[in-house]
């Protein structure tokens, strides 16, 4: 079996989402219910979806996000080289370990 490289990059995920009338303080609660404590305070933001759905709000948490998979190493790193502030780790590796703990152990409720 050959080796697969995979491309990871943190980015900004959707986790909840909320459109009543009180969805800012929904998100906030959702945040702190879920998310407090683990992740860091640069890493959680609540958004807006504007003017046209003013009271659609959405709690964004940074978290990283597998962008392809390549049996070609040199082609992860084409990628890697597209999307600025990716990594390109070995599928199955300590590396890839370490990026999907982030997901499945400080984040139980996601």
């Amino acid at each position: 079996m050959s080796d697969t490289w995979c491309v990871y990059r943190r980015e900004w995920t959707e986790v909840y989402r909320n459109g009543t009338l009180m969805g800012r303080e929904a998100c906030r609660q959702a945040y702190l219910k879920g998310w407090a404590g683990k992740v860091g305070p640069e890493e959680w933001r609540l958004v807006t979806a504007g003017m046209r759905e003013p009271f659609s709000w959405t709690l964004e948490i940074m978290l990283p996000n597998l962008k392809g998979e390549y049996k070609d190493q040199k082609r992860a790193e084409v990628l890697q080289k597209e999307l600025p502030g990716s990594v390109v780790v070995l599928w199955g590796s300590k590396e890839e370990e370490a990026l999907l703990d982030y997901g499945t152990r400080m984040l139980k409720s996601a």
